[in-house]
């Protein structure tokens, strides 16, 4: 009777069809309780009642249904606990409970579910932490625990779900770290745990999800340094998403990865990343954006750039590293790019007096036209004049005294760019 206009309630008196071995009801308009009277209906082994408008709670009685293969009550309105009774259903293959109002915790009996390959319980408001019987579920291919409000940590037991090739945790509340023994996960396909508070870095052993296709776990607390060769072996990686952390040092190697898309990883600490990506022909997406960067990639070559889009804003950029990105003046062959504004470094420089004032930056494109200011009062001013280098990236004063103290920086025009490049100040003072 699915995908019928079939409204009203279920009627209790459909308990009494003791021999019904199925039961479809999805996509429809009915409304009211679950009776409890299906809980005598034991030769049942599907009973599917999704997209309706349901409301009330799960009835325990249907944990009486221990031949029940298939129970699906998503999307409608039901609200309250998830039985511990739904523990004894063990021939349960998929279990979908998804976009309801259930509250409450896991019930660590669903762990008793051992044939179950799908579990479904996104998008209500379960509270709690995860249970780590869900690591008795040999079976199980996908996981769903997304956007609801689970708090702790993520079981470690999760690591012995050596079929798993979904795991979706993203949208709660959880903390701690991410347990190695995840990496022991040699089917997973999608990692998404974005969206939550969880700390520390990506374990080693996360470089053996040698079929990991989309990992995203943006959006949380992680630091420190990612393993050097944490994708070496990800060669069927599409998506990449490490964006608002708090990542460092250098991002490693993406050579292996020919058919990643899209690539994430702006909000975060990195000083340095590869400048070769002119053989990922699919990609899509680089922003890395809002690092401390101090070269990027030259995607001008990219056979994909007419669908690329690129974002390399707020970094120590300077025009050396994009001019080559631009076919003229602010003119570009990518899908979009941004490039500026870049962030500011400044400094402070003891000086002895009568010593050399040298102050430079490492930008060498012959295109540049460089003016060198101080601030005077509260003016910058061009003192461009007094520079005695032969170079247009350093201000360069041989004797230097107690008049050349004060705050420098430089500024770039450049043909490719719509507005010049201001550098961080740089204020010298006397240590004598």
């Amino acid at each position: 009777l699915t995908i019928n206009k079939i409204n009203g309630t279920i009627p209790p008196s459909i308990g009494t069809l003791t021999k019904l071995k199925q039961i479809q009801l999805g996509t429809n308009l009915i409304e009211g309780n679950i009776p409890t009277s299906l809980g005598n209906l034991i030769q049942l082994d599907l009973l599917i009642m999704n997209d309706n408008k349901l409301t009330g709670s799960i009835p325990n009685e249907i944990g009486n249904l221990v031949n029940l293969r298939s129970f699906s009550i998503m999307r409608n309105l039901i609200t309250g606990v998830i039985p511990v009774t739904l523990g004894n259903l063990t021939k349960l293959e998929s279990l979908d409970l998804r976009n309801n109002q259930l509250s409450g915790t896991i019930p660590s009996e669903l762990g008793n579910l051992t044939a179950l390959t799908t579990l479904w319980l996104n998008s209500n408001k379960l509270t709690g932490s995860i249970p780590p019987t869900l690591g008795n579920l040999a079976n199980l291919s996908s996981m769903y625990l997304d956007t609801n409000l689970l708090s702790g940590s993520i079981p470690s037991e999760l690591g012995n779900l050596s079929k798993l090739t979904i795991l979706y945790l993203n949208t709660n509340q959880l903390t701690g770290t991410l347990p190695p023994e995840l990496g022991q996960l040699s089917s997973l396909r999608l990692f998404i745990v974005s969206n939550n508070k969880f700390t520390g870095t990506i374990p080693e052993s996360f470089k053996n999800l040698k079929k990991i296709e989309n990992f995203s776990i943006q959006i949380n607390l992680f630091s420190g340094e990612l393993p050097s060769n944490l994708f070496d072996q990800w060669t069927s990686l599409t998506t990449l998403n490490l964006h608002v952390n708090n990542f460092t040092g250098s991002f490693p190697s993406l050579s292996n990865i020919s058919n990643i898309t899209s690539l994430f990883a702006y909000d975060n600490e990195f000083t340095s990343f590869p400048l070769y990506l002119d053989h990922h022909l699919l990609l899509n997406y680089v922003h890395i954006h809002d690092n401390k960067l101090r070269n990027v990639p030259n995607l001008s070559n990219h056979p994909n750039k007419a669908n690329l889009r690129i974002n390399y804003q707020y970094n120590f950029l300077l025009p050396g590293n994009l001019e080559a990105l631009y076919t003229g003046l602010g003119t570009h062959a990518f899908k979009s790019l941004a490039s500026l504004p870049q962030n500011l470094e400044n400094k402070v420089m003891g000086l002895p007096s009568g010593s050399e004032l040298n102050v430079s930056f490492p930008d060498y494109s012959n295109n540049n036209t460089v003016i060198w200011e101080k601030l005077i009062g509260t003016t910058w001013t061009d003192v461009s004049s007094q520079d005695q280098s032969t170079s247009k990236s350093v201000f360069l004063i041989p004797n230097a005294n107690s008049s050349h103290t004060g705050k420098y920086r430089f500024k770039i025009t450049n043909p490719k760019f719509t507005s010049p490049f201001i550098g961080g100040v740089t204020e010298i003072v006397l240590t004598d």
